[in-house]
């Protein structure tokens, strides 16, 4: 497994100072977040919503997070490296976390790639893990907008969209767990 210098994965913040310094980060941000919502609007809109459909966008949110943590620990593999699923997991969501907190998307890639090679993968893997994680994500973003035009009513593409997408989908599954 990978591991940083002292022979054990990198741990940032951690023991009980670090506990508590996350946990007061984290309740602040949440605080702000409650007092800048209007969460009566949003009851609103919870409640006129369709139940099923809302169940339905969540599971394939959070199935879209576990598809993309394989992704990125297929991709190492195919470099010659290897990190543990749950780590990639970690790091996604910190990744997360920092694009979110700094300015840009690219700000949360960095510190994924820099926590990666702290775990001991090389850093041009790291680099190209990432790159073509995020190429390939934007090859699956093309991908909704071709369903969602080939599901659209009274689009001249709608049959050509279809057929783009099911083939897309088809040959990217297929890559996904195709054993080596």
């Amino acid at each position: 497994a990978p591991s940083g210098p002292s022979g054990q994965p990198p741990q940032i913040m951690s023991g009980k100072r670090g506990f508590i310094l996350k946990a007061v980060i984290s309740g602040s941000l949440l605080v702000l977040l409650l007092t800048r919502t209007p969460l009566g609007d949003l009851g609103a809109a919870l409640a006129g919503s369709d139940l099923p459909l809302l169940l339905l966008a969540f599971a394939v949110g959070v199935g879209g997070w576990f598809v993309a943590h394989l992704k990125w620990q297929r991709l190492l593999g195919a470099l010659g490296s290897a990190a543990p699923y749950f780590d990639l997991f970690a790091l996604n969501l910190i990744g997360g976390f920092y694009s979110l907190v700094l300015p840009g998307q690219v700000s949360g890639e960095i510190v994924k790639g820099l926590r990666l090679s702290q775990y001991g993968v090389q850093k041009a893997a790291v680099a190209t893990s990432i790159l073509m994680d995020r190429l390939t994500g934007l090859a699956a973003l093309a991908l909704a907008g071709l369903m969602g035009l080939a599901l659209t009513p009274g689009s001249p593409l709608t049959g050509t969209a279809a057929w783009i997408a099911l083939v897309v989908l088809g040959r990217s599954v297929g890559a996904t767990f195709t054993v080596d």
